[in-house]
C-alpha cells in the first residue's frame, strides 16, 4: 500500500464513509472537468482541505442529531431511495466494467500499472481503484493510503474514464517513484504538469468541450493553466502567485519528463 496521504488535483473534500473498508472520513482529491477559480481563504463551508480523523468532523459536515430512543428507526426505503440505489448500482457496474477493460487494453494504463508494480507499488484494481459516487464536479482522485477513486456518477464515456484513470495513475507513479513531498509546491506543480500532459487532459476535444479553442501551442497553455488551477487548491500554495511561480519554475523540465513512457508512445 502506498504510504501517506497525497492531496492531488484539487484539495476540495469529497466525504466518503467506510472507503475501501475502513470506517473513517477521507478527503479524496478531485479531477475537475471545468476550470474553476480557487477558493478564498474564508471559503471553508464546502472546501475544507484538511484530512481529519474519526472523531474530528470537518467544518463542512453537519452530523445528524441522534434518533431519540422512543422513535423506532425507519427501515422501509422510499421509492425515490430505491430508484437512487438502482441507479448507483448501475453506474458502479458500468464504471467497474470500463475500468477493467481500460486496465486490460489501454496501452498507457497498462504501462503505468506495470511500472508501479516494478517499483514495488502494485495496485490491485478491485482493492485500490474503486468506483464510488462523488461530489458533482469531481471525476476522480488519488489518496496514497487508499489508492484511486473513480467517480462513477460523473463519466460521460469510456474515454472520459480512461483519461481520469490515467491522470490518477500518473499521480500514483510520481508518489511511488519520485517520493514527492506533497506540501512542496514545486513537487505538487510538477505532478500536475505531468498528469495533465500524459493523460490527454489537454487534448483538442477536451479543450473544445471546456470552451477553449485550440491555437499554436495551445496544448502547453492548457497544461500550464490546469496545473496552476490544481496547485492553487493546495493550501500551502494558495497565497498570491505561489502556484503560478511553482508551475513556471518546473514547467519545462516536468513537461519534458514523460516517465514511464517513451516520447513516441504519447
Amino acid at each position: 500500500m502506498l504510504p501517506g496521504l497525497a492531496w492531488i488535483r484539487r484539495a476540495a473534500p469529497v466525504l466518503i464513509l467506510g472507503l475501501f473498508g475502513v470506517n473513517q472520513v477521507v478527503f479524496c482529491d478531485q479531477q475537475l472537468d471545468q476550470d474553476e477559480p480557487s477558493p478564498s481563504k474564508n471559503d471553508q463551508t464546502t472546501r475544507d482541505p484538511r484530512p481529519v480523523g474519526n472523531d474530528v468532523p470537518p467544518t463542512s459536515v453537519r452530523l445528524p442529531a441522534p434518533t431519540p430512543a422512543s422513535e423506532p428507526a425507519r427501515t422501509v426505503k422510499t421509492r425515490e431511495e430505491q430508484i437512487q440505489e438502482r441507479i448507483a448500482e448501475k453506474q458502479r457496474t458500468q464504471c467497474e466494467k470500463w475500468r477493467d477493460d481500460i486496465l486490460e487494453k489501454n496501452p498507457k494504463a497498462r504501462r503505468l500499472m506495470e511500472a508501479l508494480k516494478v517499483h514495488g507499488c502494485g495496485l490491485d484494481p478491485k482493492e485500490h481503484i474503486k468506483c464510488l459516487p462523488c461530489h458533482a464536479v469531481a471525476t476522480g482522485g488519488f489518496g496514497a493510503d487508499y489508492g484511486i477513486l473513480l467517480c462513477q456518477n460523473q463519466f460521460i464515456s469510456k474515454d472520459h474514464l480512461a483519461e481520469t484513470l490515467i491522470h490518477e495513475l500518473v499521480h500514483a507513479y510520481d508518489h511511488c517513484v519520485f517520493k514527492y513531498k506533497w506540501m512542496d509546491c514545486k513537487h505538487f506543480a510538477c505532478t500536475e504538469v505531468r498528469a495533465a500532459h500524459l493523460s490527454g487532459d489537454c487534448g483538442f476535444v477536451r479543450e473544445v468541450q471546456r470552451g477553449f479553442l485550440g491555437f499554436k501551442k495551445h496544448g502547453q497553455e492548457c497544461i500550464r493553466r490546469r496545473a496552476i488551477l490544481a496547485t492553487k487548491y493546495n493550501p500551502h500554495c494558495a497565497e498570491g502567485r505561489t502556484a503560478e511561480d511553482a508551475v513556471d519554475a518546473v514547467f519545462e523540465s516536468c513537461l519534458a519528463d514523460t516517465q514511464p513512457f517513451e516520447r513516441e508512445e504519447l
